[in-house]
């Protein structure tokens, strides 16, 4: 015992003389059964990270509340289809003129350590597109704000057109929450696809659907399941129905393409009762042989605020969120 205690204070003292130090608050760790996972962790927040399925998020806590949807509502379904897997999802579009990408959605990515509370993930080169995926996360020293960095490498030998998309599972039961674009090209700032392939640009009013403070608030369960915004604010945020509040900010530009069907900067989506994915979706890139390209989205985790009668505060929550930093 006392030869191996002193062969680690050797190494400890070598590393420390030759000016090599661990990065602080990441480590290699076990989650859910997968192995060689990284947790970015600081006093309040622990993000877990998986390279087997897909380069996922698969978890982000603030203190012991979790943001990310972890196993199905209804337990007889599960989460058997690789589309399904639950988590914190990246992708890339267009959705409709790419083809299958299994090797970037679901295949087995490489985890790296890159520095103080940051990893990065790598896909595989896709043979379908020619595409490679990094996704590199940053947790702030304090505070929940992860920073989530997606970049597109086109490896192959012809000109791609693609752009950033983001598929977070989030817990059933919640409200979605999106600034509404007061310059919408839509009648009523969103529309919903009401078919498998029909867009409905004036849906009908219902229940689950609200507008308020100049914000659309989509409950479960809306009477259809997908819905496209042209939110030009930057930020789109989750309630939970405990009061958990988990934000995204990221950019959106006036004077670029936005290449899904319906040019929206935002989609929101509906798994039956079993998760919402909340969807920031980046511009069109076109990226030559050899070209990359990156968006960067950056996550916080709050408490809901709350009136006087205990509901929750959309003029208060819409203040709070639009004024939180963004890449300081």
């Amino acid at each position: 015992m006392k030869t191996l205690l002193l062969r680690f204070w050797v190494i400890g003292f070598v590393l420390a003389t030759c000016g090599v130090r661990a990065e602080e608050g990441v480590r290699w760790v076990r989650h859910g059964g997968e192995e060689g996972c990284l947790e970015l962790s600081n006093a309040t927040t622990r993000v877990v990270l998986g390279p087997l399925r897909g380069g996922r998020v698969l978890s982000y806590r603030f203190h012991e509340q979790e943001a990310l949807q972890q196993a199905p509502a209804d337990p007889k379904r599960g989460f058997t289809r690789a589309s399904m897997l639950p988590g914190g999802r990246f992708d890339v579009g267009p959705e409709n003129l790419l083809p299958p990408h299994p090797v970037l959605w679901s295949g087995e990515w490489k985890a790296e350590i890159t520095g103080d509370r940051a990893g990065r993930l790598s896909s595989e080169i896709d043979p379908a597109t020619g595409l490679q995926l990094q996704r590199d996360f940053v947790l702030a020293p304090d505070g929940t704000r992860l920073r989530c960095t997606q970049t597109m490498i086109n490896r192959g030998e012809k000109p791609r057109s693609v752009f950033h998309w983001s598929r977070t599972f989030a817990p059933p039961g919640g409200t979605c929450v999106v600034p509404l674009n007061p310059e919408s090209r839509y009648p009523l700032g969103y529309v919903v696809f009401s078919g498998k392939n029909t867009i409905d640009f004036r849906p009908e009013p219902e229940a689950a659907v609200e507008m308020r403070e100049g914000l659309l608030l989509i409950r479960s369960q809306p009477r259809f399941r997908k819905f496209a915004i042209d939110a030009n604010e930057g930020w789109l945020a989750y309630v939970q129905p405990g009061g958990l509040l988990f934000a995204k900010r990221f950019p959106v530009y006036a004077d670029r393409t936005y290449g899904e069907i319906a040019g929206n900067s935002v989609s929101i989506w509906y798994d039956s009762a079993n998760a919402v994915e909340i969807e920031p979706i980046g511009p069109v890139e076109n990226l030559g042989p050899g070209e990359r390209a990156s968006f960067t989205e950056e996550w916080s985790l709050h408490i809901a605020p709350r009136d006087p009668k205990g509901n929750t505060d959309w003029k208060a929550l819409r203040e709070r969120v639009s004024s939180l930093p963004f890449g300081q």
